[in-house]
């Protein structure tokens, strides 16, 4: 149950840092990043609509607790996860431009003469006042932008992680290596 539960938890967490950084950042700061403004959030938008809707699958397939289910709510993840096989290009496109991202908004940041700069210590307090609650509930507290810019480059590396483990522990639990559709499907989703 801990690998399922981890990547329900986690899910969230993400789901929260992205919301945070499309709501909180992005939009309040499209006026003052003009055309740079896409180059920085590249495809957060898109991520975050995607796991939005993978977490909600997700949940489904993570309520059930019973051992005569585990198999079912395993390939149901499974199938979660492949849903979103086709929008992983979108992180790909995120994480290859992830540091010229950076280097463009340290930029901005030196040429404003401190504006941007300090837009975005107002919008960090005001998301750490706001929604530092929510940060802590999802399982992190630190949703500042740089933290939040992170996340989808994070997550891409997780992805496998959080289906080996699974894996690791349904084999554990059933005692069952392969051959198994729920095992199968989970194989097939960490492959893509």
């Amino acid at each position: 149950y801990c690998a399922r539960r981890e990547i329900g938890e986690t899910g969230r967490a993400h789901c929260i840092a992205l919301r945070a950084l499309v709501d909180r950042y992005m939009r309040p700061l499209q006026p003052v990043l003009g055309d740079d403004g896409p180059v920085i959030v590249g495809k957060c938008e898109i991520i975050l609509g995607v796991n939005e809707a993978l977490l909600q699958q997700l949940q489904g397939a993570l309520a059930t607790t019973s051992d005569a289910c585990l198999l079912e709510s395993v390939a149901a993840v499974a199938r979660a996860f492949l849903t979103i096989v086709p929008f992983l290009r979108s992180y790909a496109i995120y994480c290859s431009g992830y540091f010229a991202a950076l280097g463009r908004l340290a930029k901005l940041t030196a040429d404003q003469g401190g504006t941007l700069a300090t837009t975005i210590r107002r919008l960090e307090a005001e998301v750490a006042e706001d929604g530092g609650a929510a940060g802590a509930a999802g399982g992190f507290a630190d949703l500042r932008l740089a933290a939040c810019l992170i996340k989808p480059v994070q997550r891409l590396c997780r992805y496998p992680l959080l289906l080996d483990g699974l894996l690791a522990a349904l084999k554990k639990a059933t005692g069952q290596c392969g051959r198994h559709p729920a095992i199968e499907l989970l194989l097939q989703a960490n492959d893509k």
